[in-house]
């Protein structure tokens, strides 16, 4: 999915706004793929804990970079 959004940006069939739509979704699918695989596989917490952690704040980051582009960038 984000190599799809990275190809179709490079190739000017998609914004830039929908680039970091597509990125924040693969995020998010990611984390919460972590998080379900979590349940199957014997790592332990700690682990588990730091991947998914990690993933959601990507998460939280994209989703804020991308409604500062959204709104234009900070006025000045």
């Amino acid at each position: 999915m984000i190599g799809f959004g990275v190809r179709s940006y490079a190739r000017g069939h998609l914004s830039q706004s929908g680039l970091t739509f597509v990125l924040v979704a693969s995020v998010a699918w990611v984390a919460y793929s972590i998080a379900d695989t979590a349940a199957f596989l014997p790592l332990p917490n700690v682990v588990i804990d730091l991947l998914t952690g990690g993933m959601s704040l990507l998460f939280i980051s994209l989703f804020f970079y991308w409604g500062y582009m959204q709104r234009g960038g900070v006025d000045e």
